[in-house]
This record gives structure tokens, sequence and C-alpha cells, in this order.
């Protein structure tokens, strides 16, 4: 993958982040975080080429059962935190 013109790579799912690891030969800083109905769930964030920046989260916002829009406006501040922190 040539990154040269990205500066942030954001990954949806527990497979997804999975995959890209695998596929990147990365390892991800794993935190924990809020889920969906109660359960727990994790972020992820890194550097791709040390130099892209990389945010993720476990909860699959396509497909799972009790995504609101609250949720997704509270993991929109969660990754904009994220990404500003650097």
């Amino acid at each position: 993958m040539n990154s040269a013109k990205l500066d942030l790579i954001i990954l949806n799912g527990r497979t997804v982040i999975n995959e890209f690891e695998r596929w990147g030969n990365i390892k991800l800083s794993y935190l924990d975080t809020e889920g969906l109905l109660g359960r727990s769930a994790q972020m992820v964030s890194g550097y791709y080429n040390k130099r892209v920046r990389v945010i993720g989260w476990s909860t699959n916002l396509q497909s799972s059962h009790g995504v609101t829009d609250d949720y997704i406006s509270r993991l929109a501040v969660r990754i904009k935190n994220l990404y500003i922190e650097g």
C-alpha cells in the first residue's frame, strides 16, 4: 500500500482490526471502551509505516444490534480525541 497521501486509517470491527494487523505486520495498542448493550469493546490506536495514524474499534457499526446515534456520537468524540492526542 502506498501511504504517501494518507493521514488516517479507520478500522471498524474486530475482524478488520485483526486482519489489518496481520497484513501490515504491526501491533496496535488496545484500549478498553464502552460497547453496546453494556458489553465491553476495544479501541485500537497506532501508526502504519511509522507515519499514518490508525484508529479503530471492535464494534461493527454496520451489523451490530443496538447501534444508536448517541453511541456513534460518543464513539466519534473518542476517535477525535485519539487523533488529536496523536
